[in-house]
């Protein structure tokens, strides 16, 4: 098995984890009851927070749209390889920058609000590890 491959397959796990901890976060909002963190931290507070929504869509699921598009991308080049494009190379790179960023904000915010939530921890390490296996496959590639 290659680098390449390892680094697809990564990418498509920790996309399928982002999805279903994001599907997570959104379903239990949706019922409209306190939020309960396996961790014992504040997850309700967090996930209710002002900083829970970007232009007015929720954090949730904007990061559902963003981990699917990330596993079924990197799906597809397990299942047709072919070396993608430049553009295609650097507009994934700069996307995935900028979650993995972005959740560092996030990350940041929830120490200055003194409150934690476990899944958006989770989801911060999905970011993390999706933006460093896609450098892996830009340094490899």
């Amino acid at each position: 098995m290659t680098t390449d491959l390892i680094l697809h397959i990564i990418l498509v796990l920790a996309s399928l984890t982002g999805f279903i901890v994001s599907y997570h976060i959104r379903h239990k909002k949706s019922l409209a009851r306190p939020f309960v963190c396996p961790l014992k931290f504040d997850c309700h507070t967090v996930v209710t927070s002002d900083y829970s929504r970007v232009l007015g869509i929720p954090l949730e699921i904007i990061g559902m749209l963003y981990y699917t598009v990330i596993g079924f991308t990197y799906m597809f080049f397990i299942l047709f390889p072919q070396p993608p494009s430049a553009l295609f190379t650097q507009a994934i790179l700069f996307v995935t920058a900028f979650a993995f960023f972005f959740s560092i904000y996030l990350t940041i915010v929830q120490a200055r609000m003194k409150h934690w939530c476990s899944f958006c921890l989770v989801s911060a390490v999905m970011c993390t590890i999706i933006f460093s296996a896609v450098i892996g496959i830009a340094l490899v590639g």
